[in-house]
């Protein structure tokens, strides 16, 4: 995990139009560790530059506008705007902003950057690379430039602008409301701009479903049938939970598992998503369990039902029954896919040890990383 660094140094300019923008221009440079984020070729002056010279106002405003966002909407492309509240790009309101994309997912955040050319600004970025940051190392960095440039603002008594507001309104919620907030950004919504109905909704449907689930359900659901689906989803947990079990093999590899995860402790739940899920794959093969799961692969998957009224941004919908062995509900009907699925699923069941039901979905949180990793790595000895 890396360090992401925004620098700045105010700079004198009467040359802009709006008080706002004058007094809060400045020198910029955006580095994750060694990598200047803003490393950029001058048209001009033929020369490489790692620092840009614009109004820090319209950053820090967008970084405002979309705070909620930023740190509770996992990556979902299929999402409306989800490109303009995550990409650093939107926020340079005529001046030239490196493509930044910052995901969140989880305690972590991902932040991915690539070339650019901004022929209307007379430059081209360069820099191109990919890193993890801590969400509260993130929210420390971005909350310093918010809190300085309003001090800026302050001290040339510019007061009442929309960053102001919605900065103290974001400073001044409180806990139960940050919660509300961080649940409908997660559900694509505007916290600020959702109505009686949709935020009722909302406060009802997190207090039905369970939590794991929800962390899951929420970033990947549509919020026109977000009932609908939430009742898909509950309905198909009940009759798992509440059905007979099969292959009983299934719930004694668990318990193998799981006597081997105790014995490494916190080393899993501390590292990064694709690791956990790599270390895990590499548990089974050492413990000799990749050949019994294999053994039963088929006939489990067989054995499991198909729903096409499942969600299409959900895999899988998968739990225990009432004597702790594992049920699936697929989404299709693809035996490859289903395949993947399954270990994915697999994946969540062992390493669980306190929940009871599982979403396998096509989001990008760190738990669904974590079952793609293991699934990948499963497969592979199996696959060559």
């Amino acid at each position: 995990m890396g360090k992401l660094r925004i620098d700045f140094e105010w700079q004198n300019s009467d040359q802009i139009q709006g008080e706002e923008l004058n007094e809060t221009f400045a020198s910029l440079s955006i580095s994750y560790d060694d990598q200047f984020i803003t490393r950029a070729f001058k048209y001009r002056s033929k020369t490489v530059t790692k620092e840009l010279y614009l109004p820090l106002y319209p950053m820090a405003e967008w970084f405002v506008l979309n705070w909620w966002y930023l740190f509770a909407e996992v990556y979902n492309p299929n999402r409306i705007n989800y490109h303009q509240r995550h990409n650093l790009s939107f926020a340079q309101d005529g001046y030239a902003l490196p493509d930044l994309n910052i995901r969140p997912s989880g305690q972590k955040v991902e932040l991915i950057w690539s070339p650019q050319k901004r022929n209307l600004q007379r430059l081209d970025f360069l820099s191109a690379g990919q890193g993890i940051v801590d969400i509260l190392d993130l929210k420390d960095q971005l909350s310093d430039l918010i809190n300085q440039t309003i001090g800026r603002l302050e001290a040339y008594n510019i007061c009442d602008t929309l960053l102001q507001k919605e900065w103290s309104s974001i400073l001044n919620a409180d806990e139960e409301e940050q919660e509300f907030c961080s649940l409908a950004a997660s559900s694509g919504k505007d916290p600020y701009g959702m109505s009686e109905i949709e935020q009722q909704l909302l406060i009802n449907l997190y207090n039905k479903i369970p939590k794991n689930i929800g962390a899951e359900f929420f970033p990947v659901c549509n919020f026109d049938k977000i009932e609908e689906e939430a009742d898909i989803i509950t309905r198909i947990l009940s009759e798992i939970h509440s059905d007979s079990d099969h292959f009983e093999n299934i719930k004694n590899i668990r318990d193998r598992v799981n006597k081997k995860l105790n014995f490494f402790g916190d080393r899993f739940s501390n590292s990064a998503p694709w690791l956990r899920g790599y270390e895990f794959a590499k548990i089974i093969r050492s413990e000799g369990l990749s050949g019994k799961i294999a053994d039963i692969e088929y006939d489990f998957i067989g054995a499991q039902e198909v729903n096409l009224n499942i969600p299409k941004t959900i895999n899988a919908i998968s739990g225990c029954t009432h004597n702790n062995n594992l049920q699936i509900v697929f989404s299709n009907n693809n035996p490859q896919s289903k395949r993947f699925v399954f270990y994915r699923a697999l994946y969540d069941y062992f390493s669980s040890h306190e929940a009871i039901s599982y979403l396998i979905t096509k989001s990008h949180t760190e738990n669904q990383k974590a079952n793609r990793a293991f699934a990948a790595e499963c497969l592979i000895p199996v696959i060559h």
